[in-house]
């Protein structure tokens, strides 16, 4: 991180066109009062419904946060951005950290990137800006959530995956855009290997784990025909990504040592007037550890100032070792946002409903009721 910010500001400062340098910034800030209740069932049921009631939690947490951007201007041709964020872990919530927590305001870098433009291609390095779909919520969820988990999760997409880190190249071909990412999980690694015959094997702590993906994204409006192909097409966009992602072996963590993966994911959007629809889907498979499909469908309108939102999310999930071995969890949420702008601020009460279930046996159902309010500028 250190190295990227050094090289990032080297190049600001030694470019010969730093005069003419032009600079924009942009920010929010954000406040939320939550209250989550969780009920767990036991594996007793009854015409399909859950069984005996085990156990009930009740959590209310107030949260603050931040994010705050440059974007510097050298070139016509070449930008530099650094974008900052509240809480010291975690994905690219604003509000992750919790408001009572001395870190939870303490600046994070989040971004930290070359954004360069030639004829032919656009070329980013470093900790580059990633707009979140399914695929990257599920590739990154073993690093965000729970042991092996994809469990569906509030926010807006990105929620999981602040940012790359690697590099990204573009290739505008007419209609198609096609791309190659480079992504790595760690930016460093220790391995310590002693020669001695008597050692059984080497030491590794923190290998690096990457995936290379090949995509393309296609504007619907520019493949414009006659008739109702041409209203289909218009205000469409998809996209598409293939991975083959690498997961080094580690002694510590067992979970990432796969010999073999299989990742890629589809995102579909459709404006019509002012209801815009996106759907994204992403599938994963662990070789002997487990095979995923996640889904997630987001629908924004507008009604009398408000902008309502639902959103569904689908995940199916089956071990394929330890005592989950052939198990398959089902996690699904139903999220209903209703967003207004009140006095220059946006006020966003949401209300969101868990349901997970591990293979027809023990279920667990949450209830969220939160308001937020955002400014941004």
């Amino acid at each position: 991180m250190k190295r990227i910010t050094t090289l990032l500001f080297t190049l600001l400062l030694t470019t010969p066109s730093f005069a003419k340098m032009t600079i924009d910034w942009w920010g929010i800030a954000a406040f939320r009062v939550r209250n989550e209740t969780t009920k767990e069932y036991t594996d007793l049921w009854f015409r399909g419904g859950p069984g005996r009631l085990n156990y009930v939690i009740d959590n209310s947490t107030t949260r603050a946060g931040y994010q705050f951007g440059l974007r510097f201007h050298p070139r016509d041709n070449l930008t530099i951005g650094l974008t900052l964020r509240s809480g010291l872990y975690g994905a690219a919530q604003v509000m992750l950290q919790e408001i009572t927590s001395r870190e939870g305001l303490l600046p994070a870098m989040q971004e930290a990137y070359i954004d360069w433009r030639t004829p032919y291609a656009k070329i980013e390095l470093g900790k580059i800006p990633q707009a979140g779909t399914a695929l990257w919520d599920l590739y990154a969820a073993t690093l965000q959530t729970d042991f092996r988990a994809d469990d569906p999760r509030d926010g807006i997409f990105d929620d999981r995956m602040a940012s790359l880190n690697g590099a990204r190249l573009s290739v505008p071909v007419k209609a198609l855009n096609l791309r190659g990412v480079y992504h790595t999980d760690y930016t460093g690694g220790y391995n310590w290997q002693n020669k001695d015959a008597a050692a059984s094997r080497a030491e590794i702590r923190n290998p690096d784990r990457y995936v290379f993906l090949l995509g393309l994204d296609v504007d619907g409006s520019q493949l414009l025909t006659e008739g109702a192909g041409g209203a289909i097409l218009k205000n469409s966009h998809f996209s598409f990504d293939y991975g083959i992602p690498y997961r080094a072996a580690d002694m510590v963590d067992i979970d990432s040592n796969y010999a073999d993966e299989k990742l890629w994911g589809a995102t579909l959007k459709k404006s019509c007037g002012p209801v815009h629809l996106t759907i994204s889907y992403a599938y994963n498979w662990r070789d002997s550890v487990y095979t995923n499909r996640f889904t997630d469908a987001l629908l924004i309108g507008s009604l009398y100032g408000f902008k309502p939102a639902v959103r569904y999310q689908f995940g199916k999930q089956m071990h394929k070792f330890g005592i989950y071995d052939g198990y398959e969890i089902k996690r699904a949420a139903w999220h209903f946002y209703f967003n207004r702008m009140v006095w220059g601020l946006e006020i966003q009460p949401r209300i969101i409903l868990f349901d997970n279930v591990l293979a027809g046996f023990r279920q667990k159902k949450q209830s969220r009721y939160e308001l937020t309010t955002i400014v941004r500028f």
